[in-house]
């Protein structure tokens, strides 16, 4: 389980899904089949792992969590960010498809923040998970995301395929240079790895500092909320 499902507080509506977004745990990064590595650097992606993993205590506590949803109108509305102060009220906005992409932000008071957030669409054929972890400075350590998705092909044509979940972790330095990054892939069925399974529109958004993130204005500074 991830930092970010620790804190126990995803919206009702979505809880199934989001136990699928499990990429951040640390067995999941040190172990599994079908895992493939651009890089090595395993001293600064371990100082990484212990700066983010350290950002669990602070995503327990409810009250330090903002909501954020990019609000739509109808089908033809590209929306723009709101923050909703009470849970109960997004939960509405998802049940009236007004809202399809979600983010919940714990800013620490040194400027560390723990971002994760929820991207699907209306027709609900892929959940995107993705989870930043940015350093105090403002710029992103750590990204890890799951992909939920039908839209996936075998490299076999005659094999049948009932759904791919991609998952992949990202470190970054603090020259917003990407050091390492692991993918696998399994098969969304039986969750096991599925290395021959080729995924559709793979990637995820990357926010290189906190101050990219598309609804930023709204975090005024990322302090916590009093």
């Amino acid at each position: 389980m991830t930092m970010f499902e620790q804190a126990a507080v995803w919206v009702v509506l979505l809880h199934a899904a989001t136990a699928e977004a499990q990429i951040g745990s640390a067995a999941q990064r040190g172990s599994g089949t079908g895992v493939a590595t651009s890089s090595t650097a395993s001293g600064p992606t371990e100082a990484i792992d212990r700066f983010c993993d350290g950002l669990i205590p602070m995503t327990k506590q409810k009250a330090r969590r903002r909501l954020f949803g990019l609000f739509q109108e109808g089908d033809i509305s590209k929306g723009r960010w709101v923050e909703f102060k009470r849970e109960p009220d997004l939960n509405a906005a998802v049940r009236a498809e007004h809202v399809f992409e979600i983010a919940q932000v714990w800013p620490r008071e040194d400027g560390a923040t723990a971002v994760s957030m929820r991207l699907t669409s209306r027709s609900g054929d892929w959940f995107h998970f993705v989870e930043y972890c940015f350093r105090a400075d403002g710029t992103l350590a750590r990204l890890n995301s799951t992909l939920n998705t039908f839209n996936a092909v075998d490299e076999d044509p005659e094999k049948d395929v009932g759904g791919a979940s991609r998952r992949r972790d990202r470190y970054f330095d603090a020259s917003g240079k990407q050091i390492k990054v692991r993918k696998r892939v399994l098969d969304l069925q039986t969750k096991r790895p599925a290395p021959t399974l080729q995924v559709m529109d793979d990637e995820e958004p990357i926010y290189e500092t906190a101050a990219a993130l598309p609804f930023s204005a709204l975090l005024k500074g990322l302090r916590p909320p009093r």
